[in-house]
């Protein structure tokens, strides 16, 4: 085989997989969204306050990726979480049970 039929069947393969890939990042987001509305309708029936649906969103998510490392300190998780969103304990709690029910 020649170096071009070579790269032929390289960028060939390579487009197969972007195509492959492409797809999965397109039927990923629907799911993502419904997830996202589920959390938003628990902090919402819950009275936790967020300034920006996003950000919160974001946090929610991070909360379950902190909570699954090894050795995580939930303690200190918890609490930075509540200071950057300027949540009570008791918000917090309300956020912490809606991001496991919606993301982990």
């Amino acid at each position: 085989m020649g170096f071009n039929a070579f790269r032929r069947c390289l960028f060939a393969a390579l487009a197969a997989l972007l195509v492959g890939v492409g797809g999965a990042v397109a039927v990923a987001p629907a799911q993502a969204g419904q997830d996202d509305d589920q959390f938003i309708e628990l902090l919402e029936l819950e009275g936790v306050p967020y300034a920006n649906e996003t950000e919160v969103i974001r946090a929610g998510k991070q909360y379950c990726l902190d909570r699954t490392r090894p050795n995580a300190n939930m303690g200190r998780v918890n609490n930075d979480v509540m200071t950057k969103m300027g949540w009570s304990g008791s918000e917090m709690q309300d956020f912490a049970r809606a991001a496991i029910r919606a993301y982990c």
